[in-house]
């Protein structure tokens, strides 16, 4: 036979077998059967629906049950009102929390006031960019200012009206400053300073903002006038803690300190002098043997409370000039350093000036020279940038030196 049939007969009759294994049924699970010892074997667990067999059943139960109704669409009409009366009781009906109809109301206010604000102030003439009333800051009138004023609080007025007091907040200037203090505390407290404000606009719309030392002098007996009030509702030590942050006393050695830089009990100590100073001035004008008699006192209570060194340097430190350049990040000890260049600079150029055996072209020479040597030291201690900017930035006393020495320009003949 030939060897490749009889191969290939072999082949087909292999897969053969194999597609008959394929296709055979397998043989279900078969059961042990129970020993007797073991008692009856308990009834298998129905099988579990095919995904065909539950489709049916959800149908079934989707059409036995009612559809749920739909919820009615909101309806913001149905509780706004123009009536801000009827608009409270109708968000309260409604459930909204009564912070929240409280800043809507705010909101409401505000939109209902704000033509009135903005027809009290000039509007921008962006076609006459030169003067002052182009931009968003422009001047008002003294009448516009209070008719703004009597507008602000008649909108106050009503939110209180509708509304009632709002509730007390832990987020305000004065309860932060006063966290133990009771709402009508505050309260009264607020109404101060409302009272004070408006009699220092008052004084600027006097003086038509120019201060000089009789409207400064007022200014002093309205502050004062306003810490007697205050005096009566808080401690001593409350109304010291107050003034320390929001007097203008503060306010103003906040920015004459910064290159003095004081710790908290040196401000205080400085502070309360000031105090006594300025407590002890007359509330009209003073003459200057006034002034210098005050400074004197200040100058003795500073030195037995600071120390004679700290009260030295606050003396010196506390100038326009060294704030400056503070400001701009000159340390202390160059600071220093520079007022000791100025106070021998100047005792220098003072002695020359005396010196009745130079003539004229000797002494302009050797204060030029003063001056020359001062600006390279200056230079040397500041930076060249800083210090070419010094002598037009408080540091005017160079300038006193000597003249600046003069460009000589060469003309040449033709």
């Amino acid at each position: 036979m030939n060897p490749r049939l009889l191969l290939l007969a072999v082949t087909l009759a292999a897969n053969c077998v194999f597609a008959a294994l394929l296709l055979r049924p397998s043989p279900g699970p078969t059961s042990p059967s129970p020993s007797p010892a073991e008692g009856p074997v308990a009834a298998p667990a129905p099988a579990a629906k095919s995904v065909e067999a539950r489709a049916p059943a959800r149908a079934e139960a989707s059409t036995s049950a009612p559809p749920a109704p739909a919820a009615p669409a909101f309806n913001w009409a149905s509780i706004e009102s123009e009536d801000f009366k009827q608009y409270i009781q109708n968000l309260r009906d409604f459930g909204v929390p009564e912070p929240t109809i409280r800043d809507l109301i705010q909101a409401e206010l505000a939109k209902l006031y704000r033509p009135k604000f903005r027809a009290l102030r000039p509007p921008a003439n962006p076609e006459k960019y030169w003067e002052r009333n182009f931009g968003p800051y422009n001047a008002q009138s003294t009448a516009q200012r209070q008719q703004e004023a009597a507008l602000r609080k008649e909108q106050s007025e009503l939110l209180r009206t509708l509304l009632g007091d709002p509730p007390a907040s832990t987020n305000s200037p004065l309860a932060r400053l006063f966290p133990d203090a009771s709402p009508e505390v505050l309260k009264q407290f607020s109404e101060l300073q409302t009272k004070m404000s408006e009699k220092q606009q008052a004084l600027r719309d006097k003086t038509g903002g120019y201060m000089d030392s009789s409207s400064m002098a007022e200014r002093r007996k309205i502050e004062r006038e306003f810490h007697d009030e205050l005096a009566k509702l808080v401690s001593p030590e409350q109304l010291e803690y107050y003034k320390l942050r929001i007097s203008e006393v503060a306010r103003q050695m906040r920015d004459e300190l910064r290159a003095f830089g004081p710790t908290e009990e040196e401000f205080k100590a400085i502070y309360r002098a000031r105090q006594a100073e300025e407590a002890a001035r007359p509330v009209a004008s003073v003459t200057g043997a006034q002034v210098r008699e005050a400074q004197i006192k200040l100058d003795a209570a500073l030195s037995e409370s600071l120390g004679p060194e700290r009260a030295k340097e606050y003396k010196i430190l506390s100038g326009y000039e060294f704030n400056q350049l503070a400001e701009s990040g000159i340390p202390r000890e160059s600071l220093l350093r520079l007022a000791e260049m100025k106070s021998s600079a100047q005792q220098a150029a003072a002695n020359l000036q005396k010196d009745t055996t130079l003539s004229a072209e000797q002494r302009t020479a050797a204060l030029q020279a003063i001056r020359t040597e001062t600006e390279k030291e200056l230079a040397t201690l500041l930076g060249e940038r800083r210090a070419k900017a010094y002598p037009n930035n408080g540091g005017y006393w160079i300038q006193s030196l000597a003249p600046a020495t003069p460009t000589i320009t060469r003309v040449l003949a033709p």
